[in-house]
């Protein structure tokens, strides 16, 4: 029984090798201009030292009464949440009516060490609100 899927085995191990040199052939080719992230249309409503608010552009007509605010983490990126065209959670959230708001925190340095959560919390994401409520 071995002996007939021996072949079978080496041949799906054999294909799996060919695409993963392929797609590091891909990769090696790939540069940070050839792919845009972010790229759904914001604009900045408010500006807290490094903290940045930005409202994206409603794609509908009418976008629901309640806005929704993204905060990503501190550590990360919010173009996490619109990496592409065709993989942006921030797009399909318009795309169902949504008013979306988005906080970017900037990049941290060594300003920042003293910052603790109640910082972020407290100030930068209540004045946050305080902005989407005007």
């Amino acid at each position: 029984m071995i002996e007939n899927t021996l072949p079978a085995l080496l041949g799906e191990a054999a294909e799996t090798q060919r695409k993963l040199l392929d797609a590091l052939s891909r990769l090696s080719q790939l540069r940070d201009g050839d792919v845009q992230i972010g790229t759904t249309p914001r604009d900045e409503v408010l500006r807290i030292d490094k903290t940045v608010l930005y409202r994206y552009r409603p794609v509908v007509e009418k976008p629901a009464p309640v806005p929704l605010l993204l905060t990503y983490a501190l550590v990360g990126r919010y173009t996490m949440m619109d990496l592409q065209e065709d993989r942006s959670l921030v797009r399909n959230l318009l795309a169902a009516g949504l008013d979306v708001y988005v906080v970017d925190w900037g990049h941290p340095s060594r300003a920042d060490r003293f910052a603790g959560l109640a910082d972020y919390v407290n100030d930068y994401i209540a004045a946050c609100v305080d902005e989407m409520c005007r």
